[in-house]
């Protein structure tokens, strides 16, 4: 229970932490994606924040689904979706290899330097949490 608690928690502040960014804010949105020479990779828009925030709502709403019977998801659709959710933070964590992950190439950026310290480190911990509820339930 602790470990799905956790994840939820996680997944929340994260998920309204994009809702306030969509809305304006600037609390802890410097270094949040990738650069090469000070230019940002991409910028994120309004609808791939409004997605991403949709999602992270989704995975605490399946966390919270192991102790809490909303009605909506069977154990197996829980199981299915616990498993979804360790593999696309575990790839997050292991990175594309160049720009964000444990293994990534370019690691002198401001995004990289929090990279290593915080969101690759994040990504594996909620991996291993929830592959851990998969296997329990």
């Amino acid at each position: 229970m602790f470990f799905s608690i956790l994840n939820a928690a996680i997944f929340i502040f994260l998920a309204l932490l994009h809702i306030y960014w969509l809305m304006g804010g600037k609390l802890w949105s410097q270094d949040v994606v990738p650069t090469i020479e000070g230019k940002d990779l991409f910028q994120p828009g309004r609808l791939a924040t409004i997605i991403v925030s949709c999602a992270l709502f989704f995975f605490a709403l399946i966390h919270l689904s192991l102790f809490i019977d909303f009605g909506l998801f069977t154990l197996p659709t829980i199981r299915w979706c616990l498993l979804a959710i360790a593999s696309i933070f575990f790839l997050r964590a292991m990175g594309d290899f160049r720009y964000l992950g444990f293994f990534k190439k370019m690691k002198d950026t401001p995004f990289a330097m929090k990279d290593s310290k915080f969101y690759s480190p994040l990504s594996f911990v909620i991996s291993i949490n929830s592959f851990l509820l998969y296997s329990f339930y």
